[in-house]
């Protein structure tokens, strides 16, 4: 009986030396703030108007596109189809003409163009590639037809 008063005791000592239980452990939720909005750049405000400079609007902008100097044609492959495209300053009617030359090109000349240039009162046709000479007679004829020489 011993033995076992002996053996409660040892069981029955680190209950009696712990005591009260602590209370649980509250959770808090972490306090975390915000961070401040970055401060926008302030745009400089305009200069105010004096008396000297007059109340007039801003002008906008406009940006074209240059316009082509000379006229002249490309012909060009597209997907195997042959094209032309003609700079603005070429009149509708000689279009036909600027069709008939790219039927003369070979196609294995995938793009060509043709210009015809006036300098002083001489007239040239600048081609891009050496062309065969039924081509080259349906160039000049072009560029004559655009000059209004013939």
């Amino acid at each position: 009986m011993r033995i076992v008063l002996l053996i409660f005791a040892l069981v029955a000592s680190p209950a009696f030396a712990i005591g009260d239980l602590p209370d649980k452990p509250t959770v808090e939720k972490p306090n975390i703030e915000k961070p401040e909005k970055p401060t926008t750049p302030k745009t400089p405000e305009p200069p105010e108007k004096t008396d000297e400079e007059p109340n007039r609007p801003n002008p906008k902008v406009v940006v074209t596109k240059p316009k082509p100097k000379h006229p002249g044609l490309r012909c060009f492959d597209d997907n195997g189809v042959r094209k032309v495209s003609f700079t603005k300053n070429v009149d509708p009617e000689f279009y036909k003409m600027g069709r008939k030359f790219c039927a003369k090109v070979p196609y294995e000349i995938e793009e060509v163009s043709v210009h015809c240039v006036q300098n002083n009162g001489t007239y040239q046709v600048q081609m891009s590639k050496k062309l065969p000479h039924k081509a080259v007679y349906k160039a000049k004829r072009f560029c004559i037809c655009v000059f209004g020489l013939d």
